[in-house]
């Protein structure tokens, strides 16, 4: 599986996340509300009958299960936290994909 791709996959799955945490976290109070979320990213990400690229797949779940704010907070905080260590990792990746292009181009 190609390192590029499957870290644009899972940053977007973290983007997905954040969305859902924070929709927990703003519809904390409101009567009968139940706490969604989506699917774990490994059950996500599926392989494409047609091109055997990866393909992600958000799919929102319903859990209704009691929710703390507190709770919710810290899986964001965990969430931002891991998109932005992923972030770190494909700027990197690019940033020596392009010293061996520069260097095989001399």
């Amino acid at each position: 599986m190609n390192v590029l791709t499957q870290l644009v996959n899972k940053m977007s799955w973290n983007v997905a996340r954040s969305q859902r945490l924070n929709a927990n976290i703003a519809n904390f109070d409101i009567p009968g509300y139940k706490r969604t979320d989506i699917q774990p990213f490994n059950k996500s990400v599926r392989s494409s009958t047609m091109t055997q690229e990866p393909t992600l797949y958000i799919k929102e779940v319903i859990e209704g299960v009691e929710m703390s704010r507190e709770n919710e907070m810290l899986q964001l905080t965990e969430n931002s936290a891991n998109y932005q260590a992923n972030l770190n990792i494909y700027k990197k990746y690019l940033g020596l994909l392009k010293t061996v292009i520069g260097k095989a181009g001399s």
